[in-house]
């Protein structure tokens, strides 16, 4: 197997073009809704689709069930929103990093803002 190295500048661009929902997807995972299958053939007699889909990154995820057991028939199949897929590996401690340091950034982008300073009561400089 062989390892390509990367730069922590290809790391951080990579970053910096994902979404937040992505980032939260790929840090805590998916959080999955059942959606209809309508869009899908309809299966065998004996089987039924899954479908699930993010309510965050509205990614979907699709599975062929057996009825009576109710074990995937086949794999699973993703299909992911435009932008999801990365083009550099990412591990999943980088993006909690990621997604800490945006949660940082709201924290002290949206903290109250502080006053100026009033000036001081019986300051010497007067206007003539």
């Amino acid at each position: 197997m062989t390892t390509i190295k990367i730069s922590q500048e290809e790391v951080n661009a990579e970053l910096d073009r994902l979404t937040d929902q992505t980032v939260l997807c790929r840090n805590l995972d998916h959080q999955w809704d059942e959606v209809p299958a309508s869009h899908m053939d309809p299966p065998e007699p004996g089987f039924y689709w899954e479908c699930v889909r993010c309510i965050r990154c509205t990614t979907t995820r699709t599975s062929l069930i057996v009825a009576d057991t109710g074990d995937r028939a086949k794999g699973l199949r993703y299909k992911w929103p435009e932008g999801y897929k990365s083009s550099v590996k990412l591990t999943k401690s980088e993006m909690r990093r990621e997604w800490a340091l945006r949660q940082q950034y709201i924290t002290e982008t949206k903290a109250p803002r502080r006053t100026k300073k009033k000036p001081q009561r019986g300051s010497t400089t007067r206007r003539k």
